[in-house]
């Protein structure tokens, strides 16, 4: 089922990373995830640093993709040649003009939401301390991620929201996707 929403689109066509992160310095709780070659990685941002769960700033030299979230706003930055790249930023609400944003690109479309589970349990052994989890599955490995342990039977999902407007012909097309933040769910029983 969809609800009708008013969507605000952003988009900066050169930017570098650093430039990047700097546009979510207001951002309440931001949640971020760097995408690279080799690794898949989440973070906090403190300023305009991405820190991992030891509290050091990451390397970002080789990513290739970045999306920074809150529950109501994603900017979501992806390399091109050069070192730069293009941020684009989606929201259900105008705030991001008190951040010095220029007008958003307003409409109104239909919001679906989902969760996407995350891959891996909760480790009881869990050593990064009370604001970080590892979640691990066998072939797969770990990751580490910015929320507290879990219980045994919890999994971690991610909110999704997708926003579809209507085609010429009559058909639903999908304008914008926006990842928000982590939520617990019970573990499927068998």
């Amino acid at each position: 089922m969809s609800i009708p929403v008013e969507l605000h689109r952003w988009c900066w066509p050169d930017l570098t990373i650093h430039d990047a992160l700097a546009l979510c310095c207001g951002f309440a709780e931001p949640l971020a995830i760097t995408m690279s070659p080799a690794e898949c990685r989440f973070a906090d941002l403190s300023g305009a640093s991405l820190l991992g769960p030891d509290g050091e700033a990451l390397d970002l030299s080789q990513v290739y993709q970045l999306h920074v979230m809150t529950g109501e706003t994603e900017l979501h930055w992806l390399r091109r040649d050069g070192g730069t790249g293009l941020a684009g930023a989606v929201a259900e609400a105008a705030s991001p003009a008190a951040w010095g944003w220029p007008e958003a690109e307003v409409e109104t479309a239909h919001q679906m939401a989902n969760k996407l589970m995350l891959w891996g349990k909760s480790l009881a052994d869990d050593s990064t301390g009370a604001a970080w989890s590892r979640l691990a599955a066998a072939r797969i490995g770990e990751i580490k991620v910015p929320h507290p342990p879990l219980a045994e039977s919890e999994r971690l999902a991610l909110w999704r929201y997708s926003y579809f407007v209507p085609g010429e012909d009559g058909n639903l097309r999908l304008r914008a996707t926006r990842l928000a933040k982590f939520d617990t769910i019970s573990e499927p029983q068998p």
